[in-house]
This record gives C-alpha cells, structure tokens and sequence, in this order.
C-alpha cells in the first residue's frame, strides 16, 4: 500500500488486483482498489470495485472490517 501514498496508483491498482486474487472477499482490499481506479479516471471500474466491496463487507463476520453503518472501513490512504 506504499504506492497509494506515494501517488503511484498504477502500481497500488497492480498490487490490490494480487492481493484480491490471494483474498476475494477482502472488503477493504476492495475499497482501496476502487480509489486506485478514481485516481487513474477508471470510473466505471471503480463503480464494480465499490459494489463489490459492499457486498463482501455484508458477507463480513467480524467487526474489525466494517464500520457501524456497514460500510468497509479501508485500511489504505490515498495522498490528499
């Protein structure tokens, strides 16, 4: 997730797309790769990543990964 900070969000969207592979209901992986998308102006990408990462938040057992509207809580941070 370095690269999301350092603004290099090709590079982040290559490793979210490997960590998914590893980890597909990984909600937050989900939402980091959809502000990789953002960043890059892949829209409609970032539209299935979000959909995708509400549905695994709902498939979610444990808290930690949801905040309490049920939404995913992303553990990356996109450079402002």
């Amino acid at each position: 997730m370095d690269a999301m900070a350092q603004g290099d969000f090709k590079a982040a969207k290559v490793s979210f797309e490997k960590e998914l592979a590893r980890m597909p209901y990984d909600d937050e992986l989900h939402s980091c790769w959809t502000q990789a998308h953002l960043h890059l102006g892949e829209v409609n990408d970032a539209r299935r990543q979000v959909s995708l990462a509400w549905r695994t938040a709902r498939r979610a057992t444990g808290a930690g990964s949801r905040r309490q509207d049920g939404a995913p809580q992303a553990r990356c941070q996109s450079p402002n």
